[in-house]
């Protein structure tokens, strides 16, 4: 068996690295566990990508000659599911960003060193079962009004849903509007890398029924969650400087291409021609204030 592995400290390309299964229990491996693999004259920890029965090169290559094994399982938990991964590739492979730092941003040092400290044990289980179903995705332009907080209620049915905000400002008021709403988690940027660190593990863990926060939900693992709420607003910011501009409607692309069973609504009352463009696809219908309240 082989294996695909991003490499935590080191990369010069866009692509997982590959290694062999040779002398690891291929029955404990799977996507999104930690690893420790050789690189280069030394040792360091790296996440599997995809694993492969038979070699995904020429065997009788150069390459394949030169293919290292996998040393030891750091982690028997997942801890970022195949959508997460798929994200990863497809933001390096756009913007030609070396993987490794495209990882650091699904994956900061500060939450990696928490599940570090007590051996991973923080998330459930092991390997992820993957969803199945018909996603349903929608654009709703709200024509007659700005998009209120008391506007996403109708939208909260009851399943676990994640509400994305177009920035930190934002959310204020759905922190004032919703105060007194049990099972809610609201992340922000004010927050201590250990509270950071503790919201990225419950959502993991799927704790809170209804999280909000900013675009940045969308490099997290979701896979506890049915319903996007994805709030746009086109006066808002459309890019994140990580090392360079990433515009957030190509997150929502790649994030739509790898998501396999979650229902996403986007709600807008300034759409963005970009917006329209991108997903012409989605069922979009226009919509007054009144008939959401």
């Amino acid at each position: 068996m082989f294996a695909t592995i991003i490499p935590f400290l080191h990369s010069i390309g866009t692509e997982p690295l590959l290694y062999s299964c040779w002398d690891t229990d291929i029955d404990q491996l799977f996507v999104g566990q930690i690893v420790e693999i050789p690189y280069g004259n030394n040792r360091e920890n790296g996440i599997i990508v995809a694993l492969y029965d038979t070699s995904p090169i020429d065997t009788n290559s150069e390459a394949f000659n030169r293919i290292k094994a996998i040393i030891q399982i750091i982690s028997s938990k997942v801890i970022l599911d195949s959508n997460q991964l798929t994200m990863i590739c497809e933001i390096s492979s756009r913007y030609m960003i070396p993987i490794h730092r495209v990882l650091a941003i699904f994956l900061t040092r500060p939450i990696l060193s928490r599940l570090e400290k007590k051996n991973y044990e923080q998330l459930e289980g092991g390997k992820n079962e993957t969803q199945t179903g018909k996603k349903k995705w929608n654009i709703h332009i709200l024509q007659d009004d700005i998009v209120r907080p008391k506007y996403i209620e109708k939208y909260l049915n009851g399943e676990p849903t994640v509400v994305i905000l177009p920035d930190d400002f934002s959310i204020i008021p759905y922190q004032e509007y919703f105060s007194d709403t049990e099972g809610v988690l609201f992340v922000t940027n004010d927050m201590t890398d250990t509270r950071r660190a503790r919201a990225w593990i419950d959502i993991t863990n799927g704790v809170f029924p209804i999280i909000y926060w900013t675009r940045k939900l969308l490099y997290y693992n979701l896979s506890k969650y049915k319903n996007i709420i994805y709030i746009e607003d086109a006066l808002g910011p459309d890019y994140w400087h990580y090392p360079i501009r990433i515009n957030y409607n190509d997150i929502l692309r790649i994030f739509e291409k790898s998501q396999q069973n979650i229902n996403l609504n986007i709600i807008t009352s300034i759409p963005t021609l970009t917006l329209l463009t991108h997903f012409r696809h989605f069922d979009i219908k226009n919509i007054l204030s009144t008939s959401l309240v």
